[in-house]
């Protein structure tokens, strides 16, 4: 960051980052007008650098800025899971819509997965792969009977047919009925 004096100095947090991600977003939109926000918002996510940030909670994938592969992404594919909602706590023996939305113009297949909150699990498939494009609508149903107590990932993962992956995650908690006690 340039501070007063003409001197340099590492800084970071949204105010940092909101020209970056401003600046890219109009790059997007001039390459497609059509784009809705949520199009430009998910083209963000897709086309970032993973990297992973270690929280006081958990390992947190999140994507670095890309704007260079921001504009070569010539599909729309939409990603939502709109329930469960984010950080819910289910309990084990009782089954859950997974409800949202999964479209695009080139949308060539989705998922539904789930993993342990932990950096080094494996994606495990929950349902799929669907082709059909669902908006608002039912997703997959989640047995939480087939997992164990704990915390999870739940990821909702869509291949467009140009090779670009869109997702969309939520964390879950798990418990039994007797340690909720």
């Amino acid at each position: 960051s340039l501070l007063p004096g003409d001197s340099y100095d590492y800084k970071s947090g949204t105010s940092m980052a909101a020209s970056f991600v401003s600046g890219a977003a109009a790059l997007i939109l001039s390459h497609h007008p059509e784009f809705s926000n949520e199009a430009v918002h998910q083209v963000l996510r897709t086309s970032g650098n993973d990297f992973f940030l270690l929280g006081s909670e958990s390992v947190i994938k999140h994507p670095r800025l890309n704007a260079s592969q921001a504009v070569k992404v010539k599909s729309d594919v939409l990603t939502q899971i709109n329930r469960p909602k984010d950080r819910h706590s289910l309990l084990r023996n009782k089954m859950m819509d997974i409800t949202g939305t999964v479209s695009g113009s080139l949308l060539n297949e989705y998922n539904l997965e789930t993993k342990k909150d932990e950096l080094t699990s494996e994606w495990t498939l929950l349902e799929g792969p669907f082709a059909d494009q669902v908006k608002e609508g039912l997703l997959g149903v989640l047995n939480p009977d087939k997992l164990e107590e704990g915390t999870y990932y739940m990821r909702l993962l869509a291949a467009s047919t140009d090779g670009w992956k869109y997702g969309d995650i939520i964390h879950l908690t798990l418990f039994d009925a007797d340690s909720a006690i």
